[in-house]
């Protein structure tokens, strides 16, 4: 019996220092991350740099006379998502002479804003689909608190935090997230809670020709009811299983379905092997 105490003791004394190596290993590659995401996040995009006076000018000349209006896709699209549009003082001397060939159209007509639109005769709504151009109209309120399915399409990660916030009881959620920089920049501490959602499923789409991709969306999420994850590789950069390990860690959850699109970066055995009791696939 002493000698099975001696040798319990002995082991825990080694447990000990085998945990604490793994410790002091676990902080050293926390730092470097830190100093890895500091790097990337230091990087200003070119056009990031440009006098809010060029974007103003190239908001003015790309305009279409009226009745035209611009396209989606274009340099117009530069000022709408770079611009400073909260303060947008270097438009005061440039839109009078822009607005006032339309407004003269109008005569005297008075000028009509649209109510708040709500959406009370739709208790049961349960599903729903919104693009990029429906999630910017803020005076549509839509009962979410409710829904159980939900996609959203061409989104920014600001714009869908703030909607998934909303929506505690969705069990799929399909996000559709615009590549490139937010209008607002990304929230530093978001926290989306979900607690019985099983479903989720993440893509990117690319309208502006943008190389940079989302990082740290799945550190949005807290879904410990999670199932089933489609998530494409770049969104777990720049240390790909441990991001994905520390959201699962995090959320609490067991994963039975786990598809990594657009795999370029980890062997699909590292990730059948970091997940032993999930099934893993690949789409290319």
């Amino acid at each position: 019996m002493l000698g099975a105490l001696a040798a319990d003791r002995a082991r825990f004394a080694d447990l000990q220092t085998q945990i604490s190596l793994l410790e002091r290993s676990l902080s050293e590659l926390q730092s470097e991350k830190k100093l890895v995401l500091e790097r990337l996040d230091s990087y200003k995009y070119p056009v990031l740099t440009l006098p809010n006076e060029i974007i103003a000018e190239i908001f003015v000349h790309f305009l279409p006379v009226y009745p035209l209006c611009p396209p989606l896709t274009g340099p117009v699209l530069v000022p709408l998502r770079f611009g400073d549009w909260m303060h947008p003082s270097s438009l005061r001397r440039l839109l009078p002479n822009v607005l006032v060939g339309n407004l003269t159209l109008g005569n005297d007509c008075e000028l009509a804003v649209d109510d708040i639109v709500t959406f009370p005769e739709a208790p049961l709504l349960r599903s729903l689909t919104l693009s990029y151009t429906a999630v910017r109209v803020p005076t549509v309120i839509l009962p979410l608190a409710h829904l159980t399915w939900l996609k959203l399409h061409r989104v920014y990660r600001d714009e869908y935090v703030a909607i998934l916030q909303q929506t505690s009881a969705l069990f799929q959620c399909e996000l559709i997230i615009e590549v490139g920089l937010d209008i607002d920049p990304p929230p530093t501490a978001a926290q989306i809670e979900l607690p019985r959602l099983e479903i989720l499923a993440l893509s990117t789409v690319d309208t502006l020709g943008a190389s940079s991709t989302p990082t740290g969306c799945l550190d949005d999420f807290i879904v410990p009811a999670l199932r089933n994850l489609q998530v494409p590789e770049s969104f777990l950069s720049p240390i790909y299983i441990d991001t994905l390990a520390s959201f699962v860690a995090k959320s609490g959850c067991k994963l039975q379905e786990l598809r990594i699109t657009d795999r370029a970066s980890v062997s699909e055995e590292s990730y059948r092997k970091a997940f032993p009791s999930t099934h893993v696939s690949f789409e290319e």
